[in-house]
C-alpha cells in the first residue's frame, strides 16, 4: 500500500494542492523545502503512486527517499522520519544524501547567501527573568549550578519561547564556523511532550538542517588550549562534556542524531586544525551505529561509555571530569 502523502500533508499543516497547471496526475504539489521562500508557488511535485518528489524550478531538488522529504518538511531527525514513514529500520536513506551531492556541484557558499535572523518571540535567558524563570529552571535540573547554567547561555547563545510555533522551548541556535546563523533546534521543557526536539524546517527559512551542521562552531575555533573534541549525538550530551571537560582542553560537539553528514565530516576534518584528537562518545547501545561513523572518514575514535551509564547527558561531574582527564591523557 502506498504511504499516504495527502494524510501526512494534512495531519502536519504543509499546504499542498492537486490540481493546477503544475500538477499532474498522481501526484501532489507543496512549496519546495530545499528552495524555502524563494519557492512563492507550488513547484515540488510529490508522486502518490511512490515514485519520489521533485522540484520544477530547480531540478536537483529531487529524490525518491519518502524518510528524507519527511525530514526536510519537518527538520526531525532520521529515526524520527522512519517512523512517521512508516518503514522498517533497514530501509536506510543512502549515507550521502542528495543535499551533500548538491552542495558539491554547486559549492557551499553559494547556497548560504539568505540571511536567517531568530524570531521576535525568542527571548534571551537573564537570570533572574520571571518569564524565563521555569527554562532556567529546567536547565539546573539537568544538573548545573547557576553560575555554569550563565556560562552555558553565554556561550551557546541560548533563548526560549513562551509562544509560536517554538513555544514552552529552549532555543539552540546553530551557527557555522563565521558566526552566521543557520538554524535552530527547540527542545521543550514539558515533561509529556512527544516530539521533544523540533528543528527549524527549510521551507521556513532554515538554510541547512541540524545534521549538517556541528554545534558550537564559533566556540571550538576561539576555545583555550583545545586538545580534544569529543563527538556525541545530542546537544545535552556535548554540553556535559564541555562544562566539565573544558579545564582540560576537552570539548563536545554533536551530530543531532546517530548519522554523519558530508557536511559534518568536512567540518570535523577542518577541526584538525585546532585537536590532535577527535573521539566519538554515544550510549553503548548505539553500537552499530559507532562503528558506520567512525569509519565514515572524520578520523574519529570510538570511546566506550562509563560501565553503568547509557547516556553522557546525565553523566555525574565527577565521572564527567575523570572522563575528561583520561582523554587528555
Amino acid at each position: 500500500m502506498a504511504f499516504d502523502w495527502r494524510q501526512f500533508l494534512t495531519t502536519h499543516n504543509i499546504e499542498y494542492v492537486s490540481s493546477g497547471k503544475s500538477t499532474t496526475k498522481d501526484n501532489v504539489n507543496i512549496r519546495c523545502p530545499l528552495c524555502g521562500p524563494a519557492d512563492e508557488g507550488h513547484h515540488m511535485g510529490i508522486s502518490l503512486k511512490g515514485r519520489g518528489w521533485h522540484c520544477w524550478r530547480n531540478p536537483s531538488h529531487a529524490g525518491k527517499s519518502r524518510v528524507r522529504l519527511i525530514q526536510l518538511l519537518l527538520g526531525c531527525d532520521a529515526d524520527a522520519a522512519r517512523s512517521l514513514a512508516q518503514l522498517e529500520a533497514r530501509d536506510m536513506p543512502d549515507t550521502r544524501d542528495m543535499i551533500s551531492r548538491v552542495r558539491e556541484r554547486l559549492g557551499a557558499p553559494a547556497l548560504i547567501q539568505r540571511r536567517l535572523m531568530l524570531r521576535p518571540e525568542f527571548k534571551r535567558l537573564i537570570p533572574g527573568s520571571v518569564f524565563g524563570r521555569p527554562f532556567w529552571q529546567y536547565l539546573r535540573e539537568r544538573g548545573y549550578r547557576d553560575a555554569q547554567v550563565k556560562w552555558i547561555v553565554d556561550t551557546y547563545g541560548l533563548m526560549f519561547a513562551r509562544d509560536g510555533n517554538f513555544a514552552q522551548r529552549v532555543i539552540i541556535p546553530i551557527y557555522n564556523r563565521r558566526g552566521e546563523l543557520l538554524t535552530w533546534v527547540g527542545r521543550s521543557i514539558r515533561r509529556k511532550e512527544q516530539l521533544r526536539y523540533k528543528a527549524l524546517s527549510m521551507r521556513s527559512g532554515a538554510l541547512c538542517q541540524p545534521q549538517e551542521a556541528l554545534l558550537g562552531l564559533p566556540y571550538l575555533w576561539k576555545c583555550e588550549d583545545p586538545q580534544v573534541l569529543v563527538v556525541t549525538e545530542g546537544f545535552f550530551d556535548a554540553l556535559r562534556v564541555t562544562v566539565f571537560g573544558r579545564a582540560f582542553g576537552v570539548y563536545g560537539t554533536c551530530l543531532f542524531g546517530l548519522n554523519i553528514s558530508g557536511e559534518q565530516i568536512g567540518q570535523l576534518n577542518a577541526l584538525d586544525e585546532r585537536f590532535a584528537r577527535k573521539v566519538l562518545l554515544v550510549d553503548p547501545d548505539a553500537k552499530l551505529k559507532a562503528l558506520q561513523i567512525a569509519h565514515a572518514g572524520a578520523g574519529l575514535e570510538i570511546v566506550n561509555m562509563p560501565s553503568g551509564f547509557e547516556d553522557p547527558a546525565v553523566l555525574p561531574p565527577e565521572v564527567m571530569t575523570t572522563v575528561a582527564f583520561r582523554l587528555r591523557g
